[in-house]
């Protein structure tokens, strides 16, 4: 057994990031090898500095990202995966702090700007949706992979904001993407909410396809309704 890896203390701000940041970054610098096992979570939770809760959550988005792999029973832990190069894509940095943020002000904040981006996407004089109908097909593709759906799922809303020229709009989702993988990190393995997300990307894409700007903004609106009814359901359970 070789000498396992050392973390250092990443402080009290903005936890959940700083853990996403260090480990992230000992992953694609190499520091970190594939197959290799990171210390226990007492121990891991200690030389960051960080509580059991924080670590638990930064993991969990990192093994959803494809980063680590979790494996149980015995010889089990937490090990670094063998990611593709457009998994190594799916966290970015963000300068809000996600930890800080809650399920409502997420929602508040999506129902603010999602519904309204839809409705001038239907208004666009150019309207492609082919980017939009990638994302669903790579939601079909790579069904049995988390990391990916939810990548594609959060692209979807991303390129909706694009196709309004509203670079504004862009940013602020780009900046909520690991808030948006953290709610639904607990749905993204569930059948039934993938059906029910394509379906609701559909009737969007259709809507503004059309440039039915009404209907676009109405079915954003149903889609995100949907979506974090079910957040809550999970959350319940």
């Amino acid at each position: 057994m070789g000498k396992e890896p050392q973390f250092s203390p990443v402080g009290t701000k903005r936890t959940f990031e700083l853990v996403l940041a260090q480990i992230r970054d000992r992953l694609e610098s190499g520091s970190l090898k594939p197959g290799e096992k990171l210390p226990a979570e007492p121990e891991l939770a200690a030389q960051l500095g960080v509580s059991r809760t924080a670590l638990r959550e930064a993991l969990k988005v990192l093994e959803l990202s494809g980063y680590l792999e979790i494996r149980r029973g015995y010889g089990g832990g937490t090990f670094v995966a063998k990611p593709t190069v457009e998994e190594f894509k799916v966290i970015t940095p963000s300068t809000i702090p996600i930890a800080e943020v809650t399920p409502r002000q997420l929602s508040e904040v999506r129902f603010a700007i999602e519904p309204q981006a839809a409705k001038i996407a239907a208004q666009a004089e150019t309207r492609d949706v082919r980017q939009l109908e990638d994302t669903v097909s790579e939601m079909h593709i790579f069904d049995d992979r988390p990391a990916r759906v939810l990548e594609a799922n959060v692209d979807f809303h991303v390129a909706v904001a694009k196709i309004s020229a509203n670079p504004i709009f862009v940013t602020l989702l780009e900046e909520l993407r690991p808030a948006v993988y953290r709610e639904l990190n607990h749905l993204v393995r569930n059948s039934e909410w993938r059906e029910s997300c394509l379906r609701g990307h559909e009737q969007i894409i259709e809507a503004i396809a059309v440039g039915d700007c009404e209907e676009a903004e109405k079915m954003m609106r149903l889609h995100l309704k949907s979506e974090i009814s079910a957040e809550e359901s999970g959350r319940g359970k």
